[in-house]
């Protein structure tokens, strides 16, 4: 009996397959064998939800966390809810307990620079990730660019950045959704893309006469 060995190969194409639906190389695929797969790419609305996460990015930023309670932001508007100051702010900002909502004044740039809020929820995204990558028993990393990677204990990784985008790799097929546990903790899903292997399954060794 003769062992034949099916060696790893790279395949790639334009993504153009729609999906949910079977990628059209799949005869080819099936035909070579099953395939390690890189298996989709998730871009989600960061949402601040998580008062922990959030407490923890104000801190990176150098800012100050008040906690919960009733916060002025300015002297005749009270706001309730999670406080905390950010450097240059001249007012705390409030994440709302009625909505969940931030609210702030930045009286128009002169009592803070609102380009600080697009700072402060890409760190709150990589917290709020690590968090529950923490939950999950996995072991995660922080990138050299602020990204952060968390690695799965089957043998997958998860990227996640502070813009909000979650990319799978190194799963198989779609075991990769079982890391939709992260995004989900980050925000809601605006997109979705699953790569042309998705549907396809692990490398294996044929044997033959």
């Amino acid at each position: 009996m003769n062992l034949h060995i099916i060696q790893p190969t790279k395949f790639s194409c334009q993504r153009s397959c729609r999906p949910y639906i079977e990628c059209k190389f799949g005869p080819v695929l099936r035909a070579v064998g099953r395939t390690k797969v890189v298996s989709h790419t998730v871009t989600v609305a960061i949402e601040l939800s998580n008062q922990s996460a959030l407490a923890a990015a104000v801190v990176a930023m150098g800012g100050t966390v008040l906690g919960e309670g009733l916060h002025d932001l300015y002297s005749i508007q009270r706001e309730r809810g999670f406080g905390f100051r950010l450097p240059g702010w001249e007012h705390p900002l409030v994440l709302r307990s009625a909505d969940n909502k931030l609210a702030f004044d930045d009286y128009g740039g002169h009592w803070g620079d609102v380009k600080d809020l697009d700072k402060l929820k890409g760190l709150y995204a990589i917290q709020a990730a690590q968090q529950a990558a923490f939950a999950q028993g996995w072991q995660t990393e922080y990138a050299g660019d602020g990204s952060l990677l968390v690695h799965h204990p089957n043998g997958g990784t998860l990227t996640v950045t502070e813009q909000g985008v979650f990319d799978a790799t190194g799963f198989v097929g779609t075991s990769c959704d079982v890391v939709n546990v992260i995004s989900q903790a980050v925000g809601t899903q605006l997109t979705r893309d699953d790569k042309c292997e998705y549907f396809q399954q692990e490398s294996r060794i044929v044997a033959g006469e």
